[in-house]
């Protein structure tokens, strides 16, 4: 039913509170315009106790479109940002549970530092602050959070993007904090180590793409932790981190390895990880030296109880020709990065797999660019493991190409693996409709030794461009 702007209406007569979280659901923008609705709505955005400051939002010409967008100098943008922001603040009444601001403050640092002076008397708990940083001459140009930021006791979840943090002497740590989220931000590393060793409540820590340091050390045990990322273009291995927590449960490292990576003692004390993620990343193939290669294996040792782990990137090439890997008695769900082309690295497969007993699901990611060589029959001549035979349930197959090996690796599952139930393979995308027909023709003609087991095949069509999901039951495949 259409109703007069002025008239009164179910929403409307909620009361103030609930207004107030309807527009901190909104962008700021969107939630300054509920004003015209009525007078009822006239000063609700102004207790509304989420602020989205987006610097793309504000100066976006709805009417006009992305045409009209693109005259916008940018700094037009930012003189509208500022402006609008300014304006938020001076009339914003009460508390805010939630902040977020894109901006690139560029010549108005002094404005963003009056909006992290409010915001820090705000009793803000969930802050996301993202400052696009400008290039100058080749040289980041960060913005700097001020000193009285650190004073915001009542911070829950934190993200900070794009900005340098220097923390003052009298810094005596956010006690409330649960979430840190630290991005393209520049920290010493000694600054690095009293911000998360002061916040004594930390569950979650994420360092994406962060600068200036070049090991991660934080001695003082994090007892709350749970959640440890570390996503480099830190260029911090696995063997530079110093950390101390007893209760982490999930560890995840993503890192660029060389051959001159540094290989530091191993000091992390992780007893109860369960959940285990790396993937080493290297611009050009190498492989480890001795001293090298034994402290990844020392690494491993020292995740031996963990359920989940996932190996990707140049991890199997890494271990080549060092097979002393500990036994994971607790390992449910490995996910892992092989060449099924390689003899070496399928050896050092299933070398691991010696090392996995238990083990009930297997993702791989297949890595068998076009142009290889391959080995015709490689997997005839391997011995399956006990946790093939015995234990295994599920695999997924990535990234399948089906050339020769990797169905040879297919025929070795269904024929010495006795309680498997499903595999589910996933074409590589980059295969023609044609190919994979004729993959698909190979995989319904494999036979399963014994028993059933229900087998899975996706790929995306360029030709048709979708997503179609076959059925296999044994040798019998249907659409």
């Amino acid at each position: 039913m259409n109703r007069d702007v002025g008239s009164s209406d179910f929403i409307s007569n909620l009361p103030d509170c609930i207004l107030s979280c309807i527009t901190g659901r909104l962008s700021m923008k969107d939630a300054v315009r509920t004003s015209v609705l009525s007078k009822k709505w006239k000063y609700v955005w102004t207790s509304a106790t989420g602020l989205d400051m987006n610097e793309d939002c504000f100066c976006l010409n709805n009417q006009n479109g992305w045409r009209n967008e693109r005259r916008i100098s940018t700094e037009d943008k930012r003189k509208k940002m500022v402006k609008a922001v300014s304006h938020v603040f001076n009339s914003h009444i009460g508390h805010i549970e939630k902040f977020q601001l894109l901006f690139n403050p560029g010549i108005y640092t002094s404005h963003v530092d009056q909006w992290i002076s409010f915001l820090t008397c705000s009793g803000a708990q969930e802050v996301d602050l993202d400052f696009r940083f400008q290039l100058k001459k080749f040289v980041v140009n960060f913005y700097r959070l001020p000193s009285y930021f650190f004073d915001c006791e009542s911070l829950r979840v934190l993200t900070l993007q794009n900005c340098l943090i220097q923390l003052p002497v009298d810094f005596k740590g956010f006690k409330s904090l649960a979430v840190l989220v630290l991005s393209g931000v520049y920290i010493q590393g000694s600054h690095l180590e009293g911000l998360v060793s002061k916040c004594e409540r930390l569950q979650s820590l994420t360092l994406q793409n962060a600068w200036g340091f070049k090991f991660i050390k934080i001695r003082s045990p994090l007892k709350s932790l749970q959640c440890l990322t570390i996503d480099n273009n830190c260029r911090v291995s696995l063997c530079e981190v110093l950390v101390d927590a007893p209760n982490l449960l999930s560890l995840n490292v993503t890192g660029y390895m060389s051959n001159h990576f540094n290989v530091h003692a191993l000091v992390f004390n992780f007893p109860r990880l369960v959940n285990f993620s790396c993937t080493c990343v290297s611009h050009s193939p190498f492989t480890l030296d001795g001293e090298q290669a034994d402290v990844l294996v020392m690494v491993l040792k020292k995740l031996a109880y963990v359920e989940n782990m996932s190996l990707l990137g140049s991890f199997i090439k890494l271990c080549i020709g060092r097979s002393n890997f500990p036994v994971f008695g607790n390992l449910r769900k490995l996910s892992i990065k092989v060449d099924m082309t390689q003899p070496l690295e399928v050896t050092e497969f299933t070398c691991f797999l010696k090392s996995c007993p238990s083990l009930k699901e297997l993702v791989i990611w297949c890595d068998e660019p076009h142009g290889k060589k391959y080995s015709s029959g490689l997997w005839e001549n391997v011995e399956p493991t006990d946790c093939i035979i015995h234990h295994l349930e599920r695999v997924v197959i990535n990234d399948f190409s089906g050339e020769e090996d990797g169905m040879g690796f297919m025929n070795f599952l269904l024929k010495n693996a006795r309680v498997l139930k499903k595999i589910t393979v996933n074409f590589n995308k980059g295969l023609w409709k044609d190919t994979q027909e004729l993959a698909l023709r190979g995989l319904k003609r494999l036979e399963r030794a014994d028993g059933h087991v229900e087998l899975l095949i996706g790929y995306v069509s360029f030709w048709d461009d979708y997503i179609l999901i076959r059925k296999c039951a044994g040798s019998t495949c249907t659409s």
